[in-house]
């Protein structure tokens, strides 16, 4: 039988002459591999008979219909197709994308079982298996070791999965040429990593194979692997991507400690080789692509796709410094969760999975993958610490769990020198430990921040759900103690603002980053941490039931606040207007009813939202729910706020005065009305008012930070968020 035809006969009439070619050799590491370079010729085709594609020609995007054959090599459609394609041969380099098309097996084929080169439904690709004990991940000390271990687990031809395997190797190859050129900082460092990072992916590949289930990113991008519809080139992709936002923050964690994650000049070090490697990816992206070009089935790229062939591979350094920054920022984050221990890093790793699973299936479906990780972005970014994400250390009950780690804002309620509640919404986050609950205020509206630092009973009210998803929310409210944190300025504001963008990052979509710069009275923050005491929830938000309740464990470490800062505290920047009661009618229209705060017996400041409200000329009138923990009678403050759910506009208005007893209807007098900041109607407007508020609090910044002899905090708006 000729070697270069699937059947036997004459090729049909017209047909042009093939040319003779050599089967392509692959580098043979033990037996396993020379069947699988074996895979490629005749005893392959003879034991599994040919494939659809070099039977019948099928096109990637419609199996029923022929595929028009026109490269020069491969026989007219209709016809049989040559088995071979040439290539270089010689270097362990070429390796990476041998030139011959197998069958490609499609998810839930039915049909008979084909052997090895075939499957059903869920029977996993039959790759490369590593059969030699010295090359399993225990044993690869070096990166020569993982190169043969590389090479001992090449998928084989027709598996999609050799795609990424050759361009991986090749670059490895890359790295192993630098590092013996000592072009890293720290070579010492470097390999070690190296060689962990290549083994979760050759782990991966190795469980697959042999049955078993990886890790959730890489089980969708093998899955990928059976797609016909995807080309090459996105096979690449989805590899990198799985491999770089999932395996590479542990890689670094498996040579970082967390004690050198905050030694700031071991880390830029390590960052700098870190760097490298994008270099040494960057620099071989035209290569890559143009043997990716090689293998490429006619379609694989339209004349769209040729044509921005040139701004892909610009495109490709962009991708790389948006993943390095996102993985350093993950890595340090699973940092974090290590210290709290294994319960709190496997929950984190857990979140983590989630989000590269669900960017590497987005990968996989239809259309211009190159345009929408532009618009997208390549990497994943783990948000603020949950209490979910941490495993819930603190134990608290789970129906409020969804309320702590999703809502957009809460009322954070304190207590004045005269015994007076105050309650203002904010947002709210899980403390960094998972064992407390985090707000915030800023630096130059420090009287949130100074009342919790004087008494520190607080309460927390979650009871607005919007935007954050949740069908059927928990009213929650939280007894605490209060915690204020600002010995170190600069820190609590580098962490609100990854926080804040990533929580509620649509007001700031389209706005320049110089532009973000400018509003240091705005980012720079005081940190409020609140260990709660108490707990009561209305399950559903069925305010008229009577509440469950959690306490907290004796013995609960309550951490003392921070030392005061030294001289007088400034008085408040911004006056409310003068005409409260016009205002007054319009929130009691058009906003939800209002949260009504009033102190109990322990000296506690509890807030609670009215089922209903009126505006009448000496304040409003209120109808509270049968469940309420408190009686509503004494001094108190009324709190009105809407937001929409992405947060592009909100608006508060606050009212201190006195409630007077009535049963279920209530009465508040109003005595004051207090400031507060809204952002509402037009992008223009908003920016207006954000303007306005920074010529009013100039200067502002740098006098708090001097109170607290610390310099001014600066503000650092990360490139990716």
């Amino acid at each position: 039988m000729d070697p270069r035809r699937a059947g036997s006969g004459a090729p049909p009439p017209g047909a042009r002459p093939v040319r003779r070619l050599e089967p392509v050799h692959l580098v043979a590491v033990d037996a396993h591999a020379a069947d699988v370079a074996g895979r490629g010729g005749v005893a392959h085709r003879d034991r599994c008979g040919p494939g659809p594609r070099h039977h019948r020609g099928r096109s990637r995007t419609d199996p029923a219909r022929p595929r028009r054959l026109r490269r020069p090599g491969r026989a007219p459609a209709g016809g049989p197709g040559p088995l071979f394609r040439r290539r270089r041969v010689g270097s362990p380099r070429n390796v990476g994308l041998p030139r011959v098309r197998g069958e490609r097996p499609r998810r839930g084929d039915d049909g008979p079982d084909r052997g090895r080169c075939g499957r059903t439904a869920f029977r996993h690709p039959v790759g490369g298996t590593v059969t030699d004990p010295a090359l399993s991940s225990r044993q690869t000390k070096t990166v020569d070791d993982v190169l043969r271990r590389f090479e001992a687990t090449f998928p084989p031809p027709g598996d999609e999965k050799r795609h990424f395997h050759g361009v991986y190797y090749r670059n490895t190859v890359a790295v192993k040429d630098d590092l013996e050129a000592g072009l890293f900082v720290d070579p010492a460092w470097l390999e070690p990593w190296d060689v962990v990072f290549a083994n979760l992916y050759l782990d991966a590949l190795e469980a697959w194979s042999r049955g078993e289930r990886p890790s959730l990113p890489w089980q969708v991008a093998f899955e990928a692997a059976d797609d016909p519809a995807i080309s090459p080139l996105v096979h690449v992709l989805i590899g990198l991507n799985a491999h770089l936002n999932y395996d590479l923050p542990q890689a670094l964690l498996a040579v970082v400690t967390d004690e050198e994650f905050t030694d700031a000049a071991l880390i830029r070090r390590r960052y700098r080789d870190f760097k490298h490697i994008d270099d040494i990816v960057v620099r071989r992206v035209k290569e890559e692509d143009l043997e990716l070009q090689r293998v490429e089935e006619p379609g694989d790229r339209t004349l769209f796709d040729r044509m921005m062939t040139p701004l892909n591979r610009l495109a490709s350094k962009r991708f790389l410094q948006e993943a390095r920054y996102k993985v350093w920022r993950n890595a340090i984050e699973l940092s974090k969760a290590r210290r709290l221990g294994p319960e709190a890093y496997a929950a984190r790793l857990r979140e983590l999975e989630e989000l590269c699973r669900a960017k590497v299936a987005d990968l996989t479906r239809p259309g211009k993958v190159l345009v929408r990780l532009g618009m997208e972005g390549y990497g994943v970014l783990l948000g603020p610490p949950t209490a979910t994400g941490l495993g819930n250390p603190a134990a608290w009950p789970a129906d409020v769990l969804r309320a702590f780690d999703r809502f957009k804002t809460c009322e954070y309620a304190t207590v004045t020198r005269r015994g007076t509640p105050v309650c203002h919404p904010l947002t709210p986050y899980v403390g960094e430990d998972g064992r407390t609950l985090a707000v915030s205020c800023g630096l130059t509206s420090p009287a949130k921040a100074e009342r919790a630092r004087r008494n520190p009973k607080v309460c927390l009210l979650y009871s607005n759900p919007t935007g954050s998803g949740i069908l059927d929310p928990p009213v929650v409210v939280v007894y605490g103690t209060a915690a204020v944190r600002d010995r170190d300025l600069q820190r609590n504001t580098d962490r609100y603002i990854r926080w804040s963008l990533h929580k509620v990052p649509a007001p700031w979509r389209g706005i320049p980053r110089s532009w973000m710069r400018r509003l240091d009275w705005y980012w720079s923050r005081i940190w409020i941490e609140v260990t709660p005491e108490r707990i009561l929830w209305w399950p559903g938000g069925r305010l008229d039931d009577p509440p469950l309740r959690w306490e907290g464990p004796a013995g609960t470490t309550r951490p003392e606040s921070d030392p005061p800062p030294a001289g007088r505290q400034p008085p408040a920047w911004r006056e409310a207007g003068p005409d409260w009661p016009a205002r007054a009618a319009r929130v009691a229209r058009d906003f939800p009813p209002p949260v009504v705060t009033v102190m109990d017996p322990d000296g506690w400041p509890v807030p609670f939202r009215a089922v209903s409200c009126t505006a009448d000329s000496e304040g409003f009138g209120l109808r509270m729910p049968a469940g309420r923990p408190v009686a509503t009678v004494g001094p108190g403050c009324i709190t009105f706020q809407r937001h929409d759910p992405d947060f592009r506009d909100y608006e508060n208005a606050i009212y201190t005065g006195e409630v007077n007893a009535g049963g279920d209807a209530v009465a508040f007098t109003v005595e004051r009305a207090l400031p507060d900041i809204s952002l509402t109607g037009s992008w223009v407007k908003r920016a207006r008012g954000f303007v306005s508020n920074a010529r009013l609090v100039r200067g502002r910044v740098a006098m708090e930070a001097a109170r607290r002899g610390q310099p001014p905090p600066k503000i650092r708006i990360p490139r990716y968020w």
